[in-house]
C-alpha cells in the first residue's frame, strides 16, 4: 500500500493525467470494467512499474473473490505511461461490496475521491444510480500547479453500456438507442466542479426468470383452484349431511 500511496503522491505533484473508464453491464447482472490511464513515467517508475501496480491491484481484488483482474498492460514511451486494466465481475453488486472492504478503505483519500462515491437505489424494477467524482479534492493543493494547457488538454471520459436503455440521465452523449451513456470533461472542468453521473434504468431480468415467474404463477393459480374446490366439496358434504 505504501507504493500505491507513492504513486498517488507522484500523480498529485505532476497533476498530469488522462482518465477513461468504460463499464459494460450484462443482462445477467455481471459486468466488465476497462480502465485506461495516461500518467507521467515518473509516477510509474516510483512503484516499480507493472510489477508494483499489479501487486497493489491484486491485493485490492483479492478482498472480493467475485471480482477478477483479466488484463494489465503498461506502455511507457518516455513521455506518457499508458496503463490499461480490464476487470470482470460476476455481479456488479460485488463492486459495491469491494468498496466496503478494508483494502479499499486503506487506499489514500485522493484515490478514493478519484474512484468517487456511488449511491445505488432500487425502485421497483428500476435502479437509480448516482456517482460523484471530486477531482479537486483528490488533487488538493496540487491544483495550484496545473497550467492552462493541462486544464484544457487533459481529459476525463466515463462510458457505461447498459443492457436496456436508460429512462433518464444527465449524460453528455448518448449512443445505441439510450443503452450507452457517456460523460466527458476536461481536467479544468473537473476541477471547477465535481463530476456527477446520474441515470435510472430498468433492472434486466435473466432469461430464466420469466419462465420461473410463469411457473410460480401457475402453481399459485392451481393452489387457489384446488383450495376453492376443497371448500366447495366440504360445503356440499355439510349441506347433504344437514338435509
Amino acid at each position: 500500500m505504501k507504493r500505491l500511496l507513492l504513486l498517488t503522491l507522484t500523480l498529485l505533484l505532476s497533476s498530469c493525467f488522462d482518465v477513461r473508464e468504460e463499464v459494460t453491464v450484462a443482462a445477467d447482472g455481471s459486468g466488465r470494467l476497462v480502465f485506461d490511464y495516461s500518467v507521467p513515467p515518473t509516477a510509474l517508475r516510483a512503484v516499480r512499474g507493472k510489477e508494483g501496480i499489479r501487486e497493489e491491484i491484486d491485493k485490492l481484488i483479492a478482498s472480493e473473490p467475485r471480482v477478477r483482474l483479466e488484463t494489465l498492460e503498461i506502455i511507457d514511451d518516455g513521455t506518457d505511461a499508458r496503463i490499461h486494466i480490464e476487470i470482470v465481475a460476476d455481479t456488479m453488486l460485488a463492486l459495491m461490496d469491494l468498496k466496503q472492504t478494508e483494502a479499499f478503505q486503506d487506499l489514500p483519500a485522493s484515490s478514493r475521491n478519484l474512484a468517487g462515491t456511488i449511491d445505488v437505489r432500487l425502485d421497483g424494477l428500476k435502479v437509480q444510480t448516482h456517482r460523484e467524482i471530486n477531482v479537486a479534492n483528490a488533487l488538493g493543493l496540487a491544483t495550484l500547479a496545473i497550467g492552462r494547457e493541462e486544464r484544457e488538454q487533459r481529459q476525463f471520459e466515463y462510458i457505461i453500456h447498459l443492457p436496456k436503455a436508460a429512462e433518464n440521465h444527465n449524460a453528455d452523449l448518448v449512443e445505441d438507442n439510450g443503452r450507452t451513456l457517456i460523460w466527458k470533461r476536461t481536467l479544468g472542468q473537473a476541477l471547477d466542479e465535481p463530476i456527477h453521473q446520474r441515470y435510472t434504468a430498468p433492472i434486466p431480468l435473466p432469461a430464466w426468470v420469466i419462465p420461473a415467474v410463469v411457473i410460480v404463477a401457475m402453481l399459485i393459480v392451481l393452489g387457489i383452484v384446488s383450495l376453492v374446490r376443497s371448500i366447495r366439496r366440504k360445503m356440499s358434504a355439510q349441506m347433504e349431511a344437514s338435509s
